[in-house]
């Protein structure tokens, strides 16, 4: 004799395994399996641990590049309000090569931000939280990963509107790009570490406890 299930029987009978086993099934969204990772690393907690790392990564130093963008500007205006024409680098228009730049460069961060960061919630979150929230978690994501057209059109546009404009201005500036120092990558560089040591004991915490 060969048993058929029904798709429809799926949900139920994947609490009742965990219920089996022992499994808290109240922590997981009804229409996936129960499992310390997400299905889609099928149990590779190195897979899971590298993509932890990156995409965290990602989100963090887009984000870190877009609140000293938005510092930098708002401290340019301000002090162009304050001192006037006497200000050395007097805030940047919008419509001008360098001001063109950079919000294209800021809008691309912003891509990769959106992108990047529903997942890493889904990914912190997996078996930690309820399953209402978790299928919200889910939903945010797919709404971000939809939304980052947006962000990434407006930076194309600009693109096509200053690219022209961005070498001519370049050509005429003979300064050369030094490497930056480290006072100024430091910061940086403990992120990265910081966020490898959080992706290492995350992995350790959900795969092998």
């Amino acid at each position: 004799m060969r048993f058929v299930i029904e798709p429809e029987n799926w949900p139920s009978l994947t609490h009742r395994w965990a219920m089996a086993l022992g499994a808290d099934s109240r922590l997981m969204p009804h229409h996936v399996p129960l499992s310390a990772l997400p299905p889609s690393f099928e149990g590779n907690a190195w897979a899971y641990a590298a993509a932890l790392f990156s995409l965290t990564l990602a989100s963090c130093l887009s984000l870190k590049r877009l609140l000293g963008t938005v510092s930098e500007a708002s401290r340019e205006i301000a002090l162009e309000r304050r001192i006037g024409s006497y200000v050395r680098r007097p805030a940047i228009p919008f419509w001008t090569p360098l001001g063109l730049f950079r919000w294209k460069v800021s809008c691309l961060y912003l891509t990769v931000l959106m992108g990047a960061i529903g997942d890493v919630l889904v990914m912190l979150l997996w078996g930690e939280v309820s399953a209402r929230t978790m299928e919200v978690l889910l939903s945010l994501d797919r709404a971000l990963d939809g939304a980052t057209i947006m962000p990434f059109m407006l930076a194309f546009v600009i693109g096509e509107w200053s690219d022209h404009a961005i070498p001519q201005a370049l050509i005429r500036s003979q300064q050369l790009a030094c490497p930056p120092k480290w006072a100024r990558i430091k910061g940086s560089v403990g992120m990265t570490g910081l966020i490898a040591f959080i992706a290492l004991g995350v992995t350790v915490g959900k795969a092998w406890t």
